[in-house]
C-alpha cells in the first residue's frame, strides 16, 4: 500500500514537473521573438584596461564579490564531482 502511494506521488510530482517546464518553455517563447543570437564584442572592456584606472573601494568590493562568485561556482561544481566520482566508484 505505502509503496503504491509512494510511486504515485513520484508520478504525480514528476508528471508536474514536466508540465510546468513545458508550459515555461511555451510562455517564454514569446520573449525570444525579438532576440537575436549575436553578442556584440565591440564595446565590451578589453583586459588591459580592466582595473587599471584606479577605481575606487566601491569598485574593489564588486571586483571581490564577483570574484567570490566565480570562485565559489568553480568550488561547487568541483565538490559536486568529486562526490560523484566517490559515489560511482564505490563498492556495494
Amino acid at each position: 500500500m505505502l509503496k503504491n502511494l509512494l510511486v504515485s506521488s513520484f508520478f504525480a510530482a514528476g508528471l508536474l514537473l514536466l508540465v510546468s517546464g513545458l508550459w515555461s518553455l511555451v510562455s517564454l517563447s514569446a520573449f525570444a521573438q525579438n532576440q537575436t543570437a549575436e553578442v556584440d564584442l565591440t564595446r565590451a572592456p578589453d583586459i588591459a584596461s580592466y582595473g587599471s584606472s584606479g577605481g575606487s573601494v566601491v569598485q574593489w568590493i564588486q571586483n571581490f564579490y564577483v570574484f567570490s562568485l566565480i570562485g565559489g561556482v568553480f568550488l561547487a561544481v568541483g565538490v559536486i564531482t568529486w562526490a560523484g566520482l566517490r559515489y560511482a566508484i564505490a563498492a556495494g
